[in-house]
């Protein structure tokens, strides 16, 4: 599956080498992240994105991912952002393990 085509607003859960991620479409520009809350452990990828932050379905924190997946009240706390590139109409990400 590809996420180049992700609508605005939109979220995809991708495995990429054995990594779950979640990639998020803000205002045109992907954003990916490993999808597990930085709060409660949960899978994030059926969270609710509305105008760049993310709640857990579980805890319902939310992290402002413009701002490299924040939380928007603890500033301890922080999602594991990924390095996107789209190049060649594809989407790549940079792992470490």
């Amino acid at each position: 599956d590809s996420v180049e085509a992700l609508a605005d607003g939109s979220l995809a859960a991708v495995s990429v080498a054995g990594s779950e991620l979640v990639v998020a479409n803000v205002d045109g520009s992907l954003l990916a992240y490993r999808d597990r809350c930085a709060s409660c452990g949960a899978r994030l990828h059926d969270g609710l994105l509305m105008a760049g932050a993310l709640s857990c379905p579980e805890c319902a924190r939310s992290f402002f991912l413009p701002r490299a997946g924040r939380s928007m009240d603890d500033d301890r706390l922080q999602l594991e952002p990924v390095p996107l590139l789209r190049e060649d109409g594809r989407v790549k990400v940079a792992l470490t393990q």
